[in-house]
């Protein structure tokens, strides 16, 4: 595993343009390998440890194209977050559809917090997770992943400890605060969205 880390940071530092201008500099993107070098353990680790190792290393660099691709292994049909699709105007992100005909009426409404954390952390926190580039970028990758599979979400939400259930506030279409808990995993077979655009 250090040897993967001293090889990945050799292959960025010789093809990357400049792997160091939205990191804080050449200093800082070395004091972020050496803390990742110090963060593996003797006994070794396993492979989705390493990944969430590696993930905040690589957001640094604020480059979109330098990304991990083998990724945690998710299910489609089981993804084991939160159970709602997620889209973007704005600045916010919006419920456009939900897994269970019960939560319809959470149709258009804003995202506030998961487990008691605002979406403004999880904004925050997405931006040290994933090498993102601007402010659509983070939310185009919470709406489509993060807050949707399991294995992200955990690394956006460490306080979210029962896995078997997630708490989410919404403000309604009405103006109204609406927190929703949610058993998981939900299988994802089918999506109800509005009747109408």
């Amino acid at each position: 595993l250090l040897a993967d880390v001293r090889q990945l940071a050799r292959i960025i530092e010789s093809t990357h343009p400049d792997p160091y201008i939205r990191g804080g500099g050449k200093v800082a993107f070395h004091m972020r390998l050496d803390k990742l070098l110090h963060a593996i353990p003797e006994e070794g680790m396993d492979r989705d440890g390493f990944i969430r190792l590696l993930r905040p290393f690589l957001a640094a660099i604020g480059d979109s194209h330098t990304e991990i691709w083998s990724d945690y292994q998710v299910s489609r049909t089981m993804p084991a977050g939160i159970p709602v699709r997620f889209g973007i105007i704005e600045k916010h992100l919006y419920v456009a559809g939900v897994l269970a005909q019960d939560h319809e009426y959470l149709i258009g409404s804003i995202l506030s917090a998961a487990e008691g954390v605002p979406v403004s952390d999880l904004i925050a926190r997405q931006r040290q997770l994933v090498p993102l580039e601007n402010d659509y970028h983070v939310l185009e990758e919470l709406s489509s992943h993060t807050l949707w599979y399991g294995p992200y979400l955990k690394d956006a939400l460490p306080e979210w400890e029962n896995e078997d259930q997630i708490t989410v506030t919404f403000q309604l279409p009405n103006g109204k605060s609406e927190t929703v808990t949610f058993d998981l995993p939900v299988r994802a077979t089918r999506t109800y969205w509005p009747g109408t655009a």
